[in-house]
């Protein structure tokens, strides 16, 4: 049954069709058009619910208080990897609205928002794969958050003491925002473009590239370990085996310069020159979590669909990307 669910999401590509699967249990709904997410986001149990969408623009529900998994197509359009993103207009919150009853077992992937994404009072998500205008942590209520291989154009915890953030292989555009949590913020093998703001990034930063103006920023109780400075050297934090001054223009194979495209690898030029003290290559392609913005559900090569009495039937034929 969650074979069909994960899929059913490529069926746009097939049958020009936008639309969203919903899974509770052994009970599959599907549904189409533009507010298919929130139609299926209404209908979804408490928790335990899988949504899966297709390619296309999709209304926003904006408040998630359910613990619910939603699996999109992509964030970027790859025709060799047969991948046309799935958008979603607005951003996502999601939260449970009790302190004392967090979300739990929170999944989201393969997914555009034009807004940003939004966490509080959840426990232990995981969000990847994905571009959103920023990253924000609204309240104290928030545990064991997980993001990688996402494009941000910021990220904010508003100094809250997040019992755990995570940041894997994912590319930041713009500024780091409130990071004074007690060094509870991890941001391994990422991209940290430039700093449009100052103040104090308290964080461990392991295998990281830092653009202009990151530097100066870095708080004093941080951790820096095998990264990548385009700034001079900065007395902040504890340093262990960090290069500093690398000029961009040569640091990377496919562009002469750090700014983000569609497509872009950030495969380094000399990438044996920057190996850590961890034995992983520095940058965004190193580490567990390599570069990849392909979602992990399968492409649809056929997709019928038909109703009989109160059960869905589903024929596909799928392959793996």
């Amino acid at each position: 049954m969650l074979g069909m669910i994960l899929t059913a999401m490529s069926a746009m590509c097939q049958n020009e069709v936008v639309s969203a699967v919903l899974q509770t249990g052994s009970e599959v709904k599907y549904y189409t058009g533009a507010g298919a997410l929130v139609k299926a986001y209404n209908d979804a149990a408490q928790s335990g619910s899988v949504i899966t969408l297709t390619a296309g623009s999709f209304s926003t529900p904006t408040n998630i208080t359910k613990s619910v998994k939603i699996y999109g197509q992509g964030w970027e359009t790859d025709a060799e990897a047969g991948i046309a993103p799935t958008v979603i207009s607005g951003g996502l919150n999601f939260y449970s609205g009790s302190d004392d009853e967090p979300l739990t077992d929170v999944v989201l992937e393969g997914v555009y928002m034009t807004g940003d994404l939004s966490v509080k009072q959840t426990d232990g998500m995981v969000a990847s794969k994905f571009r959103s205008t920023g990253f924000v942590i609204n309240g104290e209520k928030a545990s064991s958050i997980t993001l990688r291989q996402c494009y941000l154009d910021g990220m904010n915890v508003g100094g809250y003491s997040v019992a755990g953030l995570d940041v894997h292989n994912s590319f930041i555009r713009g500024r780091l925002y409130g990071f004074d949590a007690e060094r509870q913020i991890l941001m391994d093998h990422c991209i940290l473009r430039q700093n449009n703001d100052y103040g104090s990034f308290r964080a461990i930063y392991t295998n990281c590239i830092f653009g202009s103006g990151y530097h100066t920023s870095v708080d004093s109780g941080s951790t820096v370990k095998n990264c990548i400075f385009q700034g001079a050297s900065t007395e902040a934090g504890i340093q262990e085996n960090c290069w500093f001054g690398v000029n961009v223009s040569t640091l990377f194979t496919d562009a002469a310069n750090m700014d983000y495209a569609e497509g872009r690898t950030f495969t380094l030029s000399a990438p044996t020159d920057y190996i850590g003290t961890d034995g992983t290559q520095v940058g965004i392609n190193g580490g567990t979590y390599g570069w990849n913005r392909i979602p992990t559900t399968p492409i649809v090569k056929s997709l019928q669909i038909s109703v009989d009495g109160k059960r869905l039937n589903v024929t596909h034929q799928a392959e793996t990307r």
